[in-house]
């Protein structure tokens, strides 16, 4: 009944030329199934043995105990697990392709509702029994080969710039270390590791060539389907479908010779999708990646405008200041502050990766193709890049500036636009008003920006860590059991800790490891191997240090 009152909403806007109405109509045909399909999901009571062919519909990914990745069987998806020590089956497999499996169904608890709910999760299962029997069809082969084309071509490159290249090429980010998925997010460019709206911009582009004697209906056949198999290829992320839906509109408007604006073509992809799969709205990718788009189409040019400089440098300022200010609300929903450094680590990174994604799509796929000896040549170039992306990532994780907190991102926003403002209403007229006012407002941001001092003292850190700080301004960490590296190099950098001279650790399998992350964040400082209570290990640091 919603549905066929809505339809006929919709009908009535069309005649009566109201968008309104048809908006209105469509936000009731998505409500209503995203809420039946949401109460489906959590009223859902998986439990028993399963067995049958499941669709593989995210590439398997390694964990420290087991192999993951969501199935699709007889209509329901679950998030699957096989042990270390028997996945080998299962984790050469790819999205696409098929398997009969067995094992046994409970509930998925625990997990944030809206991943399960924008991946349609109806429990969790552990597999027994995996066997492959079948590589999908015609799209999904193609895709999987290119693909492996794109890996094979990083044969060569070492563990980190592998895992660099394939996250810029195709947004496959699961051989990413910990230690360097921490750097990108704490500098502020994890962004690039998953494929957006410069991707498909470099598709469109290198289809170009292919395209440029059609007539423009005969240009978007040819550019549909390399759009499609470049969907398959990155997994369909909810970031890519976005900007795939916004390039097929503007396309479609081009061919038909009308202008389409930005805001509009985002909102009818919006709309799309949302009527396509209502729980995408649950998805953070695709929340991201809408709010970063609205944020460089309606920030990015007039603040270019007014910024200061020449237009190479002035430009892609204004589109990383427009898309960090746009989604700073969404990533302080799950992280306390965002990094201060990001636009300057995006201005030094976003223009050669961009570079590595062209060259990824076109002589990767040509060199994985090749001898391998051709690839350690070939690739080399591409090699100093992604050494030099990762340099930036590594620095600016240690960068002394204090994150932007709510408040502090508050202030910072609020004082450029009411210079702006000023300026803009002829407030401030003369050149030396303007210089005074410009001097006024870099000053209010270095001083938000100028991190807190650590004082002298005890500071606990993550679960089983602490922080000494001696009088003379000497940084000691002490570890023990179940202290994880990541959580305790978040803490550090909460803290604004710049540098560490010693680690002290109980001997512990899990303290040695984050003292490891200490060692490659910090540049490896004193490791001392200590005993006791995490007292006993304070007392330990103070007599390393002894006095000024």
């Amino acid at each position: 009944m919603v549905v066929v009152l809505a339809s006929v909403s919709i009908l009535v806007g069309i005649r009566t030329k109201r968008p309104v109405v048809i908006v209105l109509a469509i936000l009731v045909i998505v409500g209503g199934r995203s809420h039946r399909e949401a109460e489906r999901l959590r009223h859902s009571d998986p439990s028993g043995s399963l067995a049958g062919v499941a669709r593989i519909v995210t590439d398997p990914e390694a964990g420290a105990f087991d192999v993951q990745g969501i199935i699709s069987v007889r209509g329901q998806r679950y998030v699957a697990s096989v042990p270390l020590g028997q996945s080998y089956e299962f984790s050469t497999m790819l999205a696409g392709q098929s398997a009969r499996i067995e094992g046994r169904v409970r509930r998925l608890d625990g997990a944030p509702e809206g991943w399960v709910l924008s991946n349609h999760l109806a429990g969790r299962i552990k597999l027994s029994s995996v066997r492959p029997d079948g590589t999908g069809g015609p799209w999904t082969r193609l895709a999987n080969d290119l693909r492996r084309r794109v890996a094979d071509s990083a044969n060569a490159m070492s563990s980190d710039e592998r895992a660099l290249y394939l996250g810029l090429v195709v947004g496959d980010d699961r051989l990413q270390s910990e230690l360097q998925a921490y750097r990108f997010k704490a500098s502020g460019l994890s962004h690039l590791l998953a494929v957006s709206g410069q991707n498909i911009a470099f598709v469109v582009m290198l289809a170009a060539p292919f395209t440029r004697r059609l007539s423009p209906r005969a240009s978007l056949l040819v550019i549909i389907p390399i759009l499609a198999l470049f969907t398959v290829m990155t997994r369909a992320e909810p970031s890519v479908l976005r900007a795939v839906v916004m390039a097929l509109i503007a396309l479609i408007a081009t061919t038909a010779s009308r202008r389409a604006a930005g805001i509009r073509v985002l909102a009818l992809t919006v709309m799309l999708l949302l009527l396509i799969d209502p729980l995408v709205a649950h998805s953070i990718g695709f929340q991201l990646s809408v709010v970063a788009t609205l944020g460089l189409i309606v920030i990015s040019e007039p603040l270019a405008r007014r910024l200061p400089g020449p237009s190479w440098f002035s430009e892609p300022l204004a589109m990383t200041l427009a898309a960090q200010v746009a989604t700073s609300p969404i990533i302080m929903g799950f992280n306390p502050s965002i990094a201060a450094v990001g636009p300057l680590a995006n201005l030094l990174t976003v223009p050669l990766a961009g570079w590595v994604m062209m060259i990824g799509l076109t002589g990767g796929i040509v060199v994985g193709s090749l001898h391998p000896m051709i690839g350690v040549v070939t690739m080399y170039p591409i090699r100093w890049v992604l050494r030099w992306i990762d340099s930036v990532a590594a620095v600016a994780s240690r960068v002394p500036l204090a994150p932007l907190t709510p408040t502090k991102l508050s202030i910072v926003v609020g004082v450029i636009i009411g210079a702006v403002v000023l300026c803009d209403r002829g407030i401030v007229l003369g050149r030396n008003q303007r210089r005074i006012l410009c001097i006024a407002t870099m000053a209010v941001v270095v001083v938000v920006l100028i991190p807190s001092r650590i004082p002298p003292g005890v500071h606990p850190l993550s679960e089983g860590a602490v922080l000494w700080r001696s009088p003379c301004g000497e940084n000691v960490v002490a570890a023990s059991r179940n202290t994880k590296g990541v959580d305790l190099l978040v803490a550090l950098r909460e803290l604004n800790v710049t540098s560490v001279e010693a680690v002290v650790t109980d001997g512990s399998a899990s303290a040695s490891s984050a003292a490891a992350f200490v060692d490659h964040q910090y540049g490896r400082p004193q490791r001392h191997v200590g005993s006791g209570s995490t007292d006993d290990l304070v007392r330990r640091m103070e007599s390393l240090v002894g006095s000024c």
